[in-house]
């Protein structure tokens, strides 16, 4: 199976943490990065260029509904 490589991104560290933890049981997903809000996020898209983002809708700054939308650009082939 090939690897799925993950962008975590929730502003609450625990939350972060916990699915980090959670998904790294599979041995298929790795997580390459993690962001505290929509704007980290979009850079860790441009950096990285997962194969998913897991996004939290409500961060402050910029949410996840935005960020969404603007990562399109920075990771066309992100889901």
């Amino acid at each position: 199976m090939e690897e799925i490589r993950l962008l975590i991104t929730d502003d609450d560290p625990l939350v972060r943490l916990a699915l980090t933890q959670f998904v790294s049981r599979a041995p298929e997903i790795t997580v390459v990065a993690e962001a505290q809000n929509g704007f980290e996020a979009i850079e860790a898209i441009e950096e990285h260029q997962p194969d998913i983002v897991m996004m939290d809708v409500q961060m402050p700054g910029m949410g996840g509904i935005e960020a969404t939308g603007r990562s399109r650009r920075a990771g066309p082939t992100s889901r």
